[in-house]
């Protein structure tokens, strides 16, 4: 099977650095895509300790220390003290998070219509399901095995295409 998913996801995280790198108020916050993962994570889950960010993105914890610094400094995430565990600390979204990840899902819907627009609806929905299939089969912790289908199992590496 040619390397075509690492290039596709280099081609899809440089269409939207390009377009953040536009926008006056992205460049100036230094804002990245584990940054924008991490705002997914607190929005959803928060409020969340530093280290169970680190387990819904498969982060080490020394490389997320960084990343919820600048998010701080921004603006767009608190840190304060757990008030049941004095030993965490909770991240919650601010509303200039909110805001901010708003306008990122509406720059991400128009980079995603530009990107796969040579597809067809039928293409992109088969694409999205065919993905989908590979995303819950690796971050379920099952192993390939587990999870090959008959057709799938019965072929060598070399016969996918």
């Amino acid at each position: 099977m040619e390397m075509y998913l690492p290039r596709l996801a280099r081609a899809y995280r440089h269409a939207v650095g390009a377009r953040l790198a536009g926008d006056s108020e992205f460049a100036e916050w230094g804002v990245r895509p584990p940054s924008v993962g991490t705002l997914r994570v607190i929005d959803h889950h928060g409020p969340i300790s530093q280290r169970e960010v680190c387990e819904h993105l498969g982060m080490h914890p020394s490389d997320m220390v960084a990343i919820i610094d600048r998010l701080e400094a921004s603006g767009l995430v608190t840190r304060e003290r757990s008030t049941t565990d004095r030993r965490r600390y909770d991240l919650t979204l601010t509303l200039k998070g909110r805001s901010w990840l708003d306008r990122f899902a509406a720059i991400a819907r128009e980079v995603d219509h530009e990107f796969y627009g040579v597809l067809s609806v039928a293409e992109c929905q088969q694409l999205e399901k065919l993905l989908g299939k590979l995303v819950e089969a690796h971050s379920a912790g099952r192993s390939t095995a587990e999870v090959a289908t008959p057709a799938s199992a019965a072929r060598t590496p070399r016969q996918r295409s």
